[in-house]
């Protein structure tokens, strides 16, 4: 009784199951019910039709079943069975349906029938471009005999009688069903299975099928990222595709970030791997041509991650490149080129003011009570460099008495009519282009085979910078024998770049004054010299120092000279051998060097030269002599960097995979590994230099960064004196180690139930060295059931259900210098130190220790309506102690506070991905994909450096109690009567001034990190023409609203179109919630508390946005055609990136041309296309 109950409870379980896919899908009818009507119609058209309504596909061998028979059917929405019955049975035809496929065969006529001969069967397989494919496995249905084809595709089967069923299958291809004949040699072609592809996982470790591991993976193959071109990076390419991945293009944000934040101090990111061996963003975005990806795994869950150890709390990005296949004909050659025509930032998305509105603006608020004439004109130690700007200039001279109000009135309107914005886009931006170009050559044979590519990446940004990358990439395999294969990859990649300086803009370009034009109407260029300093102060320094102090912004860059170039080169090996059956060496052996180097020159006639030397110049004692210069008078200012990069890594392991007695399956790994990572960075500044002779003229560099130059003529800085503050020469070294050792393990019974475990231990010296942190083991294990190989659940409409649990931990270790075991030292030059001395900065950490995350994981996979639609759903929580960071101290132990593990965060969220293929018809398809992730966290223990108060609890993003990335903003609840803000305190009184509030008084209004977010691909395809189309969403989070921060002082740049909204007279209240402007900083800092309103909980405000990524429409030109000028394919294709649909906001903000946290609009690039195309050559 107790069975049966049991059994009714699982069949009430997948009953549930089943109800839950039904409503899923519009799809849950297709194919089910079949309607055929023909009269004396040859069988064959009867299955074809029956194959067109169903989904299924007919296997059958001719020679055996006769398929031209006339066949009369008559029926309506009828079940496949009972369709089969009627058109098979009644013309003594047997069928077997397996999965997608039915299997005819004649009916036996006799029982008696003597037995038939077995004959040894022989043959080949291979894929569509008839290249050998190895490793496909060969069975004979209802026997025990199975084997696998050899490196040249090659099958035996000994025990086979005519009619008999071969089964062949592999990972990654799609499994056909053999019916034999008396044939002895067969061709079997195999086709690339997309499904099977997604679900084959590389781990960077090892390579399994999906359904050997209960880890939670995402994985996306190189035809969904070739057709992004939106970046070269091929991560960024990745935004919308894979579910728990947050790609954040917000100014300021956390760019990447999988389940959520997990460190506060240390890496926030995915750990990046290439074929095996951790890398990082920059060195993918350089190494790494998106065309030579074959596919990327994603690594979510403790127990798919955990292998990485102490790197690996943050989620893996595993990325494969491509290999070369064997071929029969001569190298396949692939060629891909696309430009795309990026425009210019919209300036008008900055919501600056006019000319007109300026200098109104202007008016209005100029004070000469507040701003005495003779006080701005004077320098002083908080002004060294006096300037009037033009509309106070002709305020000045009117208060004065210098001009009548006619001519007043005169200038204003001349500076209203001025415009430099069409000026600044001509000089100083461009149309912002990328273009790439990319070959590929694959080929081989059984012993060697090859993958080798060139690309060229040209990138000439709007504001005219540029870059040109090289990147070569080749890989070879060698199998010696059928036991030993060696693969080595070399990776080079070259990229040079350079800025469009101009240097010492008295403002950025998007605040800059707006009538000051930069040339006539001739294009002569025009002085801003009167941006810099006023001008009779401007001509005193000149005759004193006898130096031309003109500043000419449109000239600055044509004295300038600088670059940049990065090259990287990276060796990877890889060793495998069977040494037993189902036992391997498997070695990783990978060098790495990388060489970045920049400088950048300032001539002589550089304003940022004459301005310094200036400085430290004195003037003459007597009219008759000279000026006595400090630093050099010839040459310019040169600065270089560099940074030298060498890595290494050595991995050993060996490798148990066996299948034993058909069902049990035993996977398992163990090995050891070593990684070194060590960067030297040197830098220089030289002042006198000549870049033709490359020499520099001395000067005393210890003199004038100790004492200085007293009484020069332009003083630098808030001193007496001039003080020099750069440095000759900077060096820097930074040193991380590390030694693992790790073993993983699976286990599955009869592909239904799988059980995993992984252990792993890292020592590095960036831990403590006490032993109990070196050797913390990182663990996890994990469970998975196939619920469809139950037999209780076998249902035509599922054809997959599989339910996941796992637990365990991954790890993140401390950035190298933030702390360690040892003292952290910093050289000094204090005169107390007859020779170099060092200060202890932070004290060593024995007990340090890599912050530690344990992940709970619930998932589960199906797939359904013969894979119509297919998905996944996970449920996670994260757990993540040992924050690190600068603890607190006792003062008494003589430190304020050392770097260690003070604090915990908690995530939890969820994952859904479905893909669904909506209509599959001869010429026309239509598929979609969905992905969906959501992540709350919270910061349960953090401890502080430093006391936490009203104003840390604004500025600050990490904040104990709250989520991570919090927004707080105090109850702003309008002006008061004097046009100043008010505050609403947590105890219900009002607040105006900072005194007055307590840290209370914030109020929490959301996070600035998203917490929904995914995307929804749709691809479209008909007779050659493809349509797709990704559309990306982040919900949920909050942003500051970018309000006029401009309420005191002097108009001394461009402003917000905000500020007109202003509190100018007693009511105004009523209508406006902005402040009034005062123009005595000291006045408005004794009157209100403006962060009140400009970092008010008002001002916080919803950042969610959707945008279409990119909208992609190619089109493949008919072999029929391109194979006449020897291609096999040619397609090409046009794209537009970046369209705004929706945002959560009427204020016209794109969160992702947006500072979210300072609410700062930043340069906004609209709606770009991009047309490109592809060449495959026979």
């Amino acid at each position: 009784m107790l069975k049966n109950a049991t059994q009714i409870n699982k069949s009430i379980i997948c009953g549930f199951v089943l109800v839950s896919l039904f409503f899923l899908s519009f799809q849950i009818s297709y194919g089910q019910n079949i309607t055929l009507k023909f009269k004396e119609t040859p069988l064959k058209s009867i299955l074809r039709e029956i194959q067109k309504q169903s989904e299924y596909r007919f296997v059958y061998n001719d020679n055996l079943v006769n398929v031209n028979t006339p066949v009369t059917v008559n029926i309506s929405a009828t079940g496949i069975e009972k369709v089969l019955d009627e058109v098979l049975i009644k013309n003594n035809i047997e069928y077997k349906i397996t999965g997608k496929q039915i299997l005819l065969s004649p009916k036996a006529v006799s029982t008696e029938k003597s037995p038939q001969t077995k004959n040894q069967v022989i043959g080949f397989v291979r894929d569509p471009e008839g290249n050998p494919l190895p490793g496909v496995t060969v069975q004979l249905d209802n026997s025990k005999e199975i084997t696998s084809t050899d490196l040249s595709g090659r099958f035996e089967i000994k025990s086979a009688t005519q009619g008999d069923v071969l089964k062949f299958s592999m990972i990654g291809m799609k499994n056909i069903i053999l019916i034999t004949d008396n044939r002895k040699e067969y061709m079997i072609i195999l086709e690339e299975d997309a499904i099977q592809l997604e679900n084959v996982v590389v781990t960077g470790y090892q390579t399994l099928s999906r359904e050997r591991s209960s880890g939670s993976f995402s994985v996306i193959r190189n035809s969904a990222l070739e057709a992004k071109t939106s970046s070269m990076n091929v991560v960024d390419r990745l935004e919308g595709l894979v579910p728990g991945l947050s790609v954040n293009m917000s100014a300021g944000g956390e760019k990447f970030l999988m389940r959520g934040l997990t460190s506060i101090n240390s890496t926030k990111s995915p750990l990046v791997v290439i074929d095996g061996v951790p890398s990082t963003y920059d060195v993918v975005s350089s190494l790494v041509n998106p065309n030579d990806v074959e596919s990327i795994t994603f690594l979510k869950d403790a127990t798919a991650a955990s292998i990485w150890g102490a790197s690996a709390a943050n989620g893996v990005i595993n990325i494969t490149t491509k290999v070369g296949k064997s071929q029969v004909r001569k190298p396949k050659v692939t060629y891909n080129s696309f430009v795309s025509l990026r425009g210019k930032s919209d300036y008008s998305y900055q919501n600056m003011m006019t000319s007109s509105q300026l200098v109104d603006a202007a008016k209005e608020v100029f004070s000469v009570t507040d701003y005495p004439w003779n006080t701005v004109i004077a320098s002083s130690s908080t002004a060294r460099n006096p300037v009037i700007y033009p509309h106070e200039k002709i305020l000045y001279d009117l208060s004065r008495g210098l001009i009548n109000q006619t001519t007043a009135d005169s200038r204003i309107d001349s500076l209203k009519r001025l415009n430099n914005r069409e000026q600044i886009e001509d000089y100083f931006t461009q149309n912002a282009l990328v273009t790439n170009h990319s070959l590929s050559f694959s080929g081989g044979s059984d012993f060697h085979t090859y993958y080798a590519s060139y690309a060229y990446t040209g990138d000439s940004k709007s504001n005219k910078s540029s870059s040109s990358k090289h990147q070569i990439n080749i890989r070879q395999d060698f199998k010696f024998t059928k036991n030993i294969k060696l693969d080595l990859t070399a990776n080079i990649s070259y990229e040079t770049g350079e800025q469009y300086l101009v240097p010492d803009l008295p403002t950025t370009l998007n605040n800059y004054l707006p009538y000051a034009m930069f040339s006539d109407n001739s294009g002569n260029a025009l002085s801003q010299a009167y941006l810099k300093r006023y001008e009779p102060f401007r001509k005193d320094a000149e005759n004193k120092s006898l130096l031309n102090l003109d500043y000419f912004p449109v000239l600055e860059n044509s004295y300038t000279q600088n670059g940049t170039s990065s090259f990287i080169a990276r060796l990877n090996a890889g060793l495998n051998i069977n040494l037993l059956p189902g036992l391997q060496y498997q070695g990783k052996f990978q060098y790495q060097k990388e060489f970045d180097k920049g400088y950048s020159f300032y001539n002589k006639n550089s304003y940022k030269v004459r301005d310094e030397l200036v400085c430290f110049t004195v003037a003459p004692a007597s009219p008759t002599s000279l000026p006595t210069y400090y630093l050099p008078t010839t040459g310019g200012h040169y600065q270089t960097n560099s940074v030298n990069n060498t890595s290494w890594t050595v991995r050993n392991q060996l490798l148990f995979d066996k299948t034993l007695a058909k069902k049990h399956q035993i996977t398992s790994l163990a090995g050891t590994e070593i990684r070194g990572d060590l960067s030297v960075m040197h830098n220089t500044y030289r002042r006198g230099f000549d870049m033709q002779t490359q020499t520099y003229s001395p000067y005393d560099e210890k003199a004038l960064s100790t004492t200085g130059v007293s009484s020069p003529v332009i003083i630098l800085g808030t001193s007496s004196s001039s003080i020099l503050n750069s440095k000759a020469e900077t060096f820097g070294e930074y040193d991380s180690r590390f030694f693992s050792l790790y073993a993983n393990a699976a286990y599955s019974y009869d592909k239904r139930y799988t059980f995993n475990g992984s252990i792993r231990m890292d020592q590095s010296n960036l831990f403590g060295s006490n032993k109990s942190t070196q050797f913390k083991p990182i663990w996890s294990f994990g469970a998975s059931w196939n619920i469809t190989k139950e037999k209780f659940c076998k249902y035509d409409l599922i054809d997959n259900l599989n339910f996941r649990v796992t637990y365990g931990f991954g790890g993140n270790s401390p950035r190298p210098g933030s702390g360690g075991p040892y003292d952290i030292l910093f050289p000094t030059n204090n005169s107390r130190f007859t020779e170099i001395g060092y200060v202890v900065a932070l004290p060593g950490n024995e007990d340090l220790s890599w912050e530690r995350t344990s992940t709970t994981n619930i998932g589960v996979d199906f797939a359904i309506l013969k894979n119509r639609i297919s998905g996944s759903v996970d449920v996670y929580k994260k757990q993540t102690k040992d924050l690190l960071g600068y603890q607190p101290l006792d003062p008494t132990t003589g430190w304020y506070y050392a770097y260690g593990n003070l604090g915990q965060i908690d995530n939890n969220g969820f994952e859904v991905m479905i893909n669904s293929v909506n209509i599959s018809a001869k010429n026309f398809k239509w598929n979609t994909i969905f992905t969906l992730s959501y992540n709350n966290n919270r910061l349960t223990e953090i401890k502080r450096n430093t006391a936490l108060d009203f104003s840390s609890k604004i500025y600050e993003q990490f904040i104990e109690g709250y989520p991570a990335y919090s927004l707080f903003g105090f109850d702003n609840i309008g002006l008061n009567q004097n046009g100043n803000p008010v505050a609403r305190k947590a105890n219900g009184n009002e607040a105006t001034l900072s005194s007055q509030l307590s840290i209370d008084d914030p109020v929490f209004k959301g996070v600035a990190q998203p917490k929904w977010y995914g995307g929804i691909t749709n691809e479209f395809s008909w007779n050659g023409f493809t349509l797709s189309a990704l559309i990306v969403y982040n919900l949920g989070h909050m942003m500051r609203n970018d309000v006029n921060t401009f309420y005191t002082g002097r108009v001394t740049e461009n402003l917000k179109e905000s500020f007109n909204s202003r509190w100018k007279v007693a009511g105004d209240e009523a209508i406006t919630n902005v402040p009034k402007y005062i123009a005595n900083s000291g006045a408005s800092n004794s009157q209100r508390y403006l962060p009140i309103y400009t970092l008010s909980a008002q001002n916080i405000i919803s950042a969610s946005y959707a945008k279409i990524r990119d909208f992609t429409i190619s089109y493949s030109i008919p072999k029929k055609i391109i194979s006449k000028i020897y291609m096999e394919n040619l397609s090409v294709y046009g794209q537009v990136n970046n369209i705004m649909i929706w945002k959560n906001n009427k204020f016209d903000i794109d969160p992702e041309s947006y500072n979210i946290r300072q609410g700062v609009r930043t340069d906004k690039i609209p709606l770009f296309i991009t047309i490109g195309l592809k060449v495959n050559l026979l």
